[in-house]
Parts: structure tokens; sequence; C-alpha cells
């Protein structure tokens, strides 16, 4: 299991938490501990909205459990009621991050109304804590993070797509390396979501942001439709299909990979037109010419089905090649003038 910069952030958070206590001789330091794990979060800015959204959630459970208490009193039944109310006021206010930190302090103050502006205060002092140490120790970088998430992700889909007509793998192994891909690609799908959320201040880097979030997204969107291809590939060479289907995986996964330099700076971010063009054709040409090698016999409903899927597969790269194309032209543009002021 991997150490994150979240888990040693949370722990960081629960020390400060009780020394904190101890220094200002609060009690209990469980209420601290409990707010700064719930509130710590992958980004800075989500930390934030979460003080926001936290600080509503608490001050309606806080509220709702100092009325209780004085018109109703402390009994089991009536603290369960108030969480039930504090939990439909929270779903109601689309508040769902906070309700169990709501429900937190609601037992807090019912279980003892004469601390309740205390031990509201401990609640916050724990969100507070957790925001001040997701800003100061290891900040994180949502886009760095995507990044090599698309990276390993990348190099994982390709390898499959390339040796999954080998029958070397073992039907077991093979379906729980596209079960983990599919974990992996989740996972890229929601730091992408963070990288989105956080925001940007400066106008041209939110210009820059924005193209970087059309690239993303299309990139999510290959390798998710990638990840349909793969079985089918395995299931396609079952039907004496082998060569031609490696021929075409072969030639979709380099073009794949091409774009990806390209976005890397590796390669030069335009082709000569007459370059891209007879690529294309080329690849047109393979998949003309494997479709009528498959037609012109049985043709098993798996290669038709993959026909279509690699079908699509071009188009899908053909646009993802003209978004990193331009990105990559403007991200030399900008360097070289950077370059030329410097000098």
């Amino acid at each position: 299991m991997k150490l994150g910069a979240r888990i040693v952030k949370t722990g960081i958070a629960v020390i400060l938490a009780y020394y904190v206590c101890d220094w200002l001789h609060l009690d209990p330091p469980l209420l601290v501990v409990v707010a700064a794990v719930l509130t710590t979060q992958p980004s800075i800015y989500l930390s934030f909205r979460q003080l926001i959204d936290q600080l509503q959630g608490n001050t309606i459970g806080a509220v709702l459990a100092v009325a209780s208490v004085w018109a109703l009193g402390n009994e089991p039944i009536v603290i369960g009621l108030t969480v039930m109310v504090v939990i439909m006021i929270n779903l109601f206010l689309k508040l769902e991050s906070t309700i169990v930190l709501s429900v937190v302090t609601v037992m807090a103050v019912m279980g003892q109304p004469d601390s309740a502006l205390e031990r509201f205060l401990l609640v916050m002092i724990g969100i507070l804590l957790a925001i001040l140490v997701n800003a100061a120790f290891l900040p994180p970088n949502p886009e760095r993070q995507l990044r090599e998430q698309m990276d390993a992700l990348h190099k994982r889909v390709l390898f499959l797509l390339r040796n999954g007509a080998d029958q070397a793998f073992s039907a077991k192994s093979f379906g729980d390396e596209k079960a983990n891909l599919a974990k992996e690609l989740t996972r890229a799908e929601e730091l992408y979501r963070t990288f989105k959320d956080e925001r940007t201040f400066m106008r041209k880097q939110r210009r820059r942001k924005a193209e970087k979030l059309v690239v993303y997204r299309h990139m999510l969107q290959v390798v998710r439709h990638e990840l349909e291809i793969i079985p089918v590939v395995r299931r396609s060479t079952r039907d004496g299909a082998a060569k031609q289907v490696m021929q075409i995986m072969n030639a979709l996964t380099h073009y794949h990979e091409s774009i990806l330099m390209k976005f890397d700076g590796k390669i030069k971010p335009r082709q000569p037109a007459d370059k891209r063009i007879r690529a294309a054709e080329e690849l047109d040409a393979l998949a003309a010419s494997l479709r009528t090698e498959w037609t012109a016999g049985t043709s098993p409903e798996a290669l038709r089905l993959l026909d279509a899927l690699c079908v699509e597969w071009a188009r899908r790269l053909r646009r993802l090649d003209a978004l990193v194309s331009g990105y990559a032209a403007r991200t030399a543009r900008q360097q070289s003038r950077v370059r030329a002021a410097g000098r």
C-alpha cells in the first residue's frame, strides 16, 4: 500500500489537534481529531469549500441540538429524532458532505448541553487545522497527479491492446488486469474533476487550463473506449484472425503513442500536412483491407464488433491528435516568445 501525502497530512492534523486541545485546555480532543480527519481534502480549494459547507452544516447541527435540549430534553429518542432532522436539512440544502460531522456535533452538544459552544468550537478548530495543514504541508498538485496517473494508465492499456491477442495470458490474469485498469481509470477521472474544480485567478492561466482540460477529457474518453476494445480483441483472436487483429492494434496503438509524445513535447507539434494525410490514408487502407478480408469469410460477430470499435477508435484518435497538435503548437510559440524576451 502506498503512503500518500493525504495520509501523512491527516496524521499531522491529528497530532496538531491533540496539541491545540492541550494548549487551550479543551476537552474532549476526539472532536477536533474527527473534524480534522473528515475535512482533509485532495486539494486546497476543496478544503476551503469544505470549510464553508462544514460551517453551515455544523451550525445547523449545533442550533438544532441546543433547541432540542431546551424544548424536549436529551433523552435518547430526542437525540435520534434530532439527528434525523439534521440529516434531512443537510440533504435538502445539498450539504451531503457535512452530514457525518453534523451528526457528530449533535451528539456532542446534546450529550453535554452546558458545553454546547465549546464543543461547536472544537469541531471548527479541527476543520481549520485540516485546511492549514493541507495548505502548508505538501500542497496538492492535481494536474501533476493526473499526468502521472494518465501516463501509467496509457502504458498499461496500450500494452494490453498489443498483447491481448496473445493466448499466453490466462483468462484470470487477463480479467484481473482489465478490472484493475478500470479502477485506475476511475481514479484518473476523479483527479480530472479535482483539477477542474481548482480555482485559477489569472486570466491567461484560466485560458491555458481550459485548453488542458479539453485535451485531458478527450484522453480519458479514448482510454475508456480502448478498455471496451480489449476483451473484444481477445475474443477475435479465437476466430483465427490473430495476425490481422494485431496489425490494426499495432497501427492504432502506435498512433496513440505518437500523440502522447507530441503532448509531452518529445516530437514536433505539427507534422507536414502531406505526412498527416498519408498516415491517415494508410490507417484507413489497413482497416478497409482487414474489413474486406473478414467479410470475405464467415466474419464472426466478434470481428464485426471489433471493426466498428476500431473505426470509432481511429476517429477519436484523430480528434485527440488535432487537439494536442493545436495545444503543443501554442505552447511552442509561447516558449519561443519567452526565450526571445529573455535575450
